[in-house]
């Protein structure tokens, strides 16, 4: 939250930093020297960029009589002859802001830095910048095949994380149904209870990121679990009551008498149990980090619903499907 505040005072650094690593070793020779001006001039031109630095554009300052002069480090990338590599590189390694910064001390490779100010207006800044950013690393690595670029800094680094994010929930979501599946089916031995139950728990997933949607609430790599903790959470208070049913049905009672004993039997438990379960995940709110309070606020939810569900939708489906 103080880093939020910080951020909405000021402004909230965002930087693209692309890494050049050339197969000779050596950050200064003619090639490299080229390579990194055609980059840092290149970076100019992505979504919401404001400034690049670099080894090439980093400014010198040189006093000229009674003036200063400031000019680039490497003013004409075009024209580099032996004695202007050497001043180059003696004039780097004197820049504190530059030398070990984006210069390795080695001299083996350097940065480009690329600074952003996103509006905040759209989610999809982000991707944007960071899909644009690729494109211009995949232009590079065409064009300068024996310079390795690697891409790292604050916009790739949430790029990654959100993809990261996704491509769990698309790999386990799947995973996740197929498993609750087998369960039921194995363990109720009644295709139309699992399919009843698994009807329920979708639909407390699905109602719990509705009601996440229409507050504002964006998934990350807090939140995008959610679905699955509610799908899990919500196979529990389906069983107890299919289970209950069929106790009750071998006892002789009537569908609609052993439905309504079953109801009656688990609902003060379950209550119980959700609500216990609830207040547990709700105080996640207690965390300085706002994902955990959405996540937890989002569990609280969907356990919650997840019960309402068992107590009303559940049992109508038990008495309307057949009980195969």
């Amino acid at each position: 939250q103080a880093l939020d505040e910080l951020e909405r005072t000021y402004v909230k650094a965002n930087n693209i930093l692309f890494l050049l690593e050339p197969t000779g070793g050596d950050v200064y020779t003619p090639a490299v020297l080229r390579a990194t001006a055609w980059l840092t001039d290149q970076a100019w031109a992505l979504p919401y960029v404001t400034r690049v630095e670099s080894l090439t554009n980093h400014p010198l300052t040189q006093a000229s009589e009674d003036g200063l002069t400031v000019d680039e480090l490497v003013p004409d990338p075009a024209h580099l002859p032996p004695d202007e590599i050497a001043r180059i590189r003696t004039a780097a390694q004197e820049q504190d802001a530059l030398y070990g910064v984006l210069v390795a001390r080695a001299g083996d490779v350097t940065a480009v830095q690329a600074l952003a100010t996103l509006p905040g207006r759209s989610l999809q800044e982000v991707p944007q910048a960071v899909q644009a950013a690729r494109a211009l690393a995949a232009r590079f690595q065409t064009r300068y095949p024996d310079i390795r670029l690697r891409m790292t800094g604050g916009l790739p680094g949430d790029m990654a994380f959100a993809e990261a994010a996704s491509a769990d929930f698309g790999a386990l979501l799947p995973v996740t149904i197929a498993v609750i599946v087998v369960i039921l089916v194995l363990g109720l031995r009644a295709p139309f209870a699992a399919g009843a139950t698994l009807g329920v728990i979708g639909l407390s997933a699905l109602s719990t990121m509705g009601v996440a949607g229409h507050l504002g609430v964006s998934l990350n790599t807090s939140t995008i679990g959610v679905p699955i903790i509610v799908l899990t959470l919500g196979v529990c208070h389906c069983m107890h009551v299919v289970v209950a049913l069929r106790q009750q049905r071998r006892s002789g009672l009537e569908r609609h008498a052993a439905v309504a004993a079953a109801i009656r039997e688990n609902a003060v438990p379950m209550f119980i149990t959700s609500l216990t379960t609830a207040v547990s995940f709700a105080t996640l709110n207690f965390s300085s980090a706002p994902p955990f309070q959405d996540l937890g606020n989002l569990i609280t939810l969907g356990e919650l619903v997840g019960y309402f569900y068992a107590m009303s939708l559940l049992p109508v489906l038990l008495v309307m499907l057949p009980e195969g």
